[in-house]
């Protein structure tokens, strides 16, 4: 779980790297059964995008239509 989490991790922060969400809020999907591990144990990972983007907030939602290891991100 923790390994599944960083490489999302790894994804996430590598497409916000090309991407301003300052004092934005972000809307990241992910493929069912995978929220948690984005989340990650007490938070961290959450934690670490909205440090890493500067986002407001930060919403992690799944989407059926994804595959694993796949995601999309919108800036609102």
């Amino acid at each position: 779980e923790m390994i599944r989490g960083k490489v999302y991790l790894d994804m996430i922060l590598d497409e916000l790297g090309r991407m301003d969400a300052r004092g934005k809020t972000l809307e990241i999907n992910v493929p069912s059964g995978a929220v948690s591990s984005v989340i990650g144990q007490h938070k961290v990972n959450k934690t670490l995008i909205l440090e890493k983007s500067a986002a407001k907030y930060v919403k992690i939602l799944e989407k059926n239509d994804l595959k694993e290891y796949n995601i999309s991100i919108r800036i609102n």
